[in-house]
């Protein structure tokens, strides 16, 4: 894996609070990762700056909620190798309900093969999923 300065930079604004204070504090491994001249990476250290990122931005990188339109973002999540990207075998086919947040719903939406507008509001994106299963059934 390699990174470009600001790819690191990047990374490194978007590290969890607590760990970004400690690794500048103590100047740690990820401090030096993300901030030395290294730009190539082993998995292992990857996998250590990816579980440092806070949770949210964590859940863009590896695809769980939409994307974000950023070259840096894109850059670095076209980097990342498959076997790094942690699935949850149980929530992967979990049927998305009205409880379910909208980068859920689009998710299952985009696994199932159907068609959607991700300008669309929740209610919507659920009533297509909803569609689905009724056509499904009707089978």
């Amino acid at each position: 894996m390699i990174l470009t300065q600001d790819e690191k930079k990047y990374l490194f604004s978007k590290l969890e609070y607590k760990k970004k204070k400690i690794s500048i504090n103590t100047e740690n491994e990820l401090f030096q990762l993300l901030n030395g001249e290294k730009t190539r990476f082993s998995d292992d250290e990857f996998k250590k700056i990816i579980s440092s990122l806070e949770f949210t931005f964590r859940k863009r990188l590896i695809g769980e909620i939409p994307d974000l339109n950023n070259d840096i973002f894109l850059s670095i999540k076209n980097k990342i190798p498959y076997d790094l990207i942690a699935v949850k075998f149980g929530n992967i086919n979990r049927k998305p309900s009205k409880t379910s947040s909208k980068g859920e719903i689009i998710s299952y939406l985009k696994r199932k093969n159907i068609d959607f507008d991700e300008k669309s509001n929740k209610t919507d994106l659920l009533g297509l999923f909803e569609n689905h299963i009724k056509r499904f059934d009707e089978f």
